[in-house]
């Protein structure tokens, strides 16, 4: 991780391997909602929150899916097999953070 002043705001870059070319230059997530990605394969986001003027880099990933499986499992619509139902059959899940 490498933090930096750009004159406005602390911005920061993660990289894997200490190629920083391809990595976004990221503020805390509370002042732009930008994130980043550690690559197609890992299929991990990221966001970062900077403090003490860039001396403490937060990297904050969400690595669980375990609320995307409950819906799923709530809203399971089987009509050929309904005791394989959920509790709200059918019903419509959306995404939201």
């Amino acid at each position: 991780v490498l933090a930096w002043n750009d004159g406005s705001t602390w911005r920061a870059a993660v990289s894997k391997n200490g190629d920083f070319s391809t990595s976004p230059a990221l503020a805390s997530f509370r002042e732009e909602r930008e994130f980043g990605t550690m690559g197609e394969q890992e299929q991990m986001n990221y966001c970062l929150n900077i403090f003490d003027q860039g001396t403490v880099v937060s990297v904050v990933c969400d690595v669980s899916s375990h609320g995307t499986h409950v819906a799923a499992i709530a809203a399971a619509c089987h009509p050929e097999n309904p005791e394989m139902n959920g509790v709200a059959p059918g019903a419509q899940v959306i995404s939201l953070k």
